[in-house]
């Protein structure tokens, strides 16, 4: 008896067959069942209830006329007490004005099982390839195969001196990639992706106990094996896939082809199949795992990865980090870029690739930046991207390059996304894009692309590293992260530096210094977990969420987006409009009267409570209102522009334990 899989290819084969219609696709790969009308919650207890009945008077019942006509039809749910099926694929089919939820089981079309038996015992289990009899069931038997699979590659690698024979590693984005893809008429979709391979005879076993035989009589002892690999570059090799050495993932499923059950494999991330020398001159000459890659190392004749709990992805995120980041160094000197960040992994831009669409993306007010490319592109697209951006983007005249920039700026503007100064974080992962797999990353914190000046009067005075984001240092001409900090101080920087930078653009006289406030932190986060929507109504205190935690960047775009599509007299109406009781969004951060703040959250988003106004004050955007700093309230003195507590000053009231939900409120 074997467990059942999920399969997509069932489900595939399932949508266009019609209920009311006869089924002649059925009992050769697979058969079908009605799930009983219920609840879902129940459906397990009415299996379990039917099929009692049925197996008390199971031999009168496989005796019956209707057990007999079944068996060409369906046998409702005995059918799932076929032990050798394996997968299963469940949809709905409508049925009058009403639906009914059907599945089909795989891989047989018959039903042959003599039911007489006693199943539970050992001499009557034949379990499948890499299955193991536990106990009256078949449970499957974890990677043997891909041990086995390594021990090969190992030994050729041995034999013949090979360099730089990777060790396989099962990869669940491929089998992911694998799972849905439709092979049923021909193995296009595969193509498109990585190297396949189509294990032959029975699967998994089979395979192995004839790979060695096959690898030399193919390629060691084949004269012919030039045209043997002509012939598979733009398809498959067979069972050479196994061991062309550049290739460090695989996985494997089951796949209905041609109406035949077939385990398909994809693997890579070489597109191109390579396989090792064997000439003897050469192979004398080489020396086993000497042509390990960067983060790779010698092991028993394969190159591992230095650090074994690191998963081994299609791509390589350390690979990825260094190549782009070169890249980034090499322009900066090159134009001298006095702001050219480094890009480092973000969890935060993980968490947001878990759920990211891009049809959602594209119904987004706030689009995170993306790239998008094709799996087995990834890492030739890393070893040419400085020869890459040459050719797409500094190659053209200033005129192009605006209309490239102005093409890009509400999509993707593909491998210069990797090039934008203001960028400072990544992360990438296999995400779905139109229907396709691809090497997705989002970069960011910036929404806007805003490329680096390449004018003769910017190259000739802009010193490289000279105007770093704040929490970042010049590291010979990149703006590397400085000692990481604790977030409170994150914020309360971030916000205070952009206070004081529109204080001086606009010539604000009383933008004050923000001071960390723990009960607003406090109620900040009870209300992020609240349905009722907050009002500043008779508050003291006044609200705004944001976005993205890399803040600086971000926040200057978005404000400069409000201050740009209105004018001081356009702001006064806005307020008289009902938005003086609610947030103004970003704009509260540049409240000038407000001297206390506290914040929650970071992956989802973040909100933050600002005091002591409840009212929004907006400052003359005619910059009429005085000098910055020249108006700062009682206990705080002007420093470059900002109010700042004064150094002989005590704090003013605290706000640490005082509840902001009874502040000013009714």
């Amino acid at each position: 008896m074997h467990p059942l899989e999920w399969s997509e290819d069932l489900v595939r084969v399932l949508e266009p067959l019609a209920w009311d219609r006869p089924w002649p696709e059925a009992r050769k790969t697979w058969r079908y069942m009605v799930v009983p009308k219920t609840d879902l919650h129940r459906i397990y207890n009415v299996f379990e209830y039917e099929l009692n009945k049925i197996l008390e008077h199971l031999i009168d019942y496989m005796k019956s006329g209707e057990y007999k006509d079944r068996r060409d039809t369906s046998l409702s749910y005995l059918e799932l007490l076929n032990p050798l099926q394996r997968y299963i694929g469940c949809g709905p089919k409508p049925e009058g004005d009403k639906y009914i939820i059907v599945c089909l089981l795989g891989p047989y079309g018959d039903f042959k099982v003599n039911m007489w038996e006693n199943m539970t015992n050992e001499s009557n289990s034949k379990c499948y390839d890499f299955y193991q009899y536990d106990g009256g069931h078949c449970e499957l038997n974890d990677p043997d195969f891909t041990e086995s699979i390594n021990d090969i590659r190992r030994k050729f690698a041995k034999k013949y001196n090979v360099p730089d024979m990777h060790k396989l590693t099962w990869n669940k984005d491929l089998l992911k990639i694998l799972e849905s893809l439709d092979v049923s008429a021909n193995d296009t979709s595969l193509k498109n992706y990585q190297r396949y391979w189509i294990l032959r005879g029975t699967g998994y076993q089979h395979t192995l106990n004839t790979l060695r035989n096959k690898i030399n009589r193919e390629y060691i002892k084949n004269v012919e094996k030039e045209e043997i690999f002509a012939s598979g570059l733009n398809s498959t090799l067979g069972d050479l896939e196994a061991v062309i050495p550049l290739q460090k993932t695989f996985a494997c499923a089951p796949k209905l082809m041609n109406n035949q059950w077939k385990i398909v494999c994809l693997i890579g991330p070489s597109l191109e199949p390579k396989m090792f020398d064997i000439d003897p001159k050469i192979v004398t000459k080489n020396v086993l795992g000497s042509a390990c890659p960067t983060h790779y190392k010698h092991e028993d004749g394969l190159c591992v990865p230095e650090n074994p709990e690191k998963n081994v992805n299609i791509f390589d995120s350390d690979y990825f980090k260094e190549k782009v980041n070169d890249v980034r160094v090499k322009l900066a000197k090159k134009f001298n870029v006095s702001n050219m960040h480094q890009l480092d992994p973000s969890y935060d831009l993980s968490k947001e690739l878990e759920d990211w669409n891009i049809n959602d993306r594209n119904q987004k007010q706030e689009r995170i930046r993306y790239l998008a490319v094709p799996i087995h592109d990834f890492e030739k697209m890393l070893d040419t991207l400085e020869t890459r951006v040459q050719q797409e983007y500094f190659s053209k005249n200033p005129k192009e390059r605006r209309a490239i920039l102005a093409s890009g700026a509400n999509t993707t503007l593909g491998i210069l996304e990797l090039i934008m100064p203001l960028q400072t974080m990544y992360e990438c992962a296999v995400n779905e894009v139109n229907g396709v797999f691809k090497v997705v990353c989002l970069i960011g914190p910036s929404l806007t692309p805003k490329m680096f000046a390449t004018d003769m009067t910017s190259v000739t005075n802009n010193v490289p590293g000279s105007d770093c984001m704040p929490r970042y240092v010049d590291n010979l001409g990149l703006c590397e992260t400085d000692e990481p900090s604790h977030a409170r101080k994150w914020f309360l920087n971030d916000f205070n530096l952009l206070r004081k930078k529109y204080a001086n653009r606009y010539q604000i006289p009383n933008m004050h210094e923000l001071i960390w406030s723990d009960s607003f932190a406090t109620y900040a986060e009870s209300q992020m977990m609240s349905e009722k929507p907050l009002s500043c109504s008779g508050k003291s205190w006044r609200y705004v969420s944001i976005f993205f935690t890399s803040f600086i960047v971000t926040l200057e775009e978005k404000i400069d987006e409000y201050l740009m599509e209105m004018n001081h007299y356009k702001f006064i109406d806005f307020l008289k409009n009902g938005n003086k009781s609610e947030s103004v969004g970003y704009l509260e951060l540049l409240n000038p009267l407000q001297t206390h703040i506290g914040c929650t959250g970071r992956f989802q988003g973040v909100l933050c409570l600002l005091g002591d106004e409840g009212v929004f004050q907006m400052w003359d955007l005619n910059k009429n209102s005085g000098e910055a700093g020249s108006d700062c309230q009682r206990g705080y003195e002007n420093r470059d522009g900002l109010c700042l507590l004064s150094r002989t000053q005590q704090s003013p009231k605290s706000r640490k334990n005082e509840d902001p939900s009874f502040s000013g409120g009714k």
